[in-house]
């Protein structure tokens, strides 16, 4: 109840603030593992770390685990080590970021000085999806919403699209087989 989840276009965390409770749907997780790594009996705090798939609510976890030992419990502090494929050491606090902007500032320079070695390519995200190469001409087709003719088998969802060597955007199976855009990039520099 406390997601951000929606329920007729209202977060689900305002109703359950409103102390009104609304249907939702059951979701598919994967809990990989869940690690009690330290218990303090006098203060009653336990640290654990999970590994779970995403749309996994921790709190909801850690509700249910207080209910199963009918002492209740709740979440004190939570801590993401890991997104997806992003590793720990790439992440940033805020007060890193702030300390960046902040150094930026003192030095009259542009806060992207700083903060655009921290930003990784935009399709790590995308590291799960199939990808279909294209050439360089067919890029340009592909980024102006016309389909491309490979002459190959396409896998069924988002495909991710390089042209030469270079993201520029995902793409999918159309009726006939062949390849269009689903989301491209803009080829335009910024200025």
């Amino acid at each position: 109840m406390y997601s951000a989840l929606k329920y007729e276009g209202k977060p689900l965390y305002k109703y359950a603030r409103e102390g009104i409770e609304v249907p939702r749907k059951c979701r598919k997780i994967n809990v990989f593992s869940l690690t009690l790594d330290e218990f303090d009996e006098a203060n009653n705090e336990v640290q654990m770390t999970a590994h779970v798939s995403k749309g996994t609510y921790i709190r909801t976890i850690v509700d249910d685990l207080g209910e199963n030992l009918g002492c209740g419990a709740h979440v004190i502090m939570l801590h993401r080590s890991a997104v997806g494929h992003y590793p720990a050491e790439k992440m940033v606090s805020l007060e890193q970021l702030e300390s960046l902007l902040a150094k930026a500032k003192d030095e009259e320079i542009l806060p992207s000085s700083y903060l655009d070695e921290l930003l990784l390519p935009m399709d790590t995200a995308l590291v799960d999806l199939p990808v279909v190469e294209i050439s360089e001409e067919q890029g340009i087709a592909f980024s102006h919403g016309q389909a491309v003719v490979l002459g190959k088998e396409l896998p069924d969802g988002a495909i991710k699209v390089l042209a030469d060597g270079v993201f520029i955007g995902t793409g999918e199976k159309n009726p006939d087989g062949h390849l269009k855009s689903k989301r491209g990039l803009s080829n335009q520099q910024a200025e």
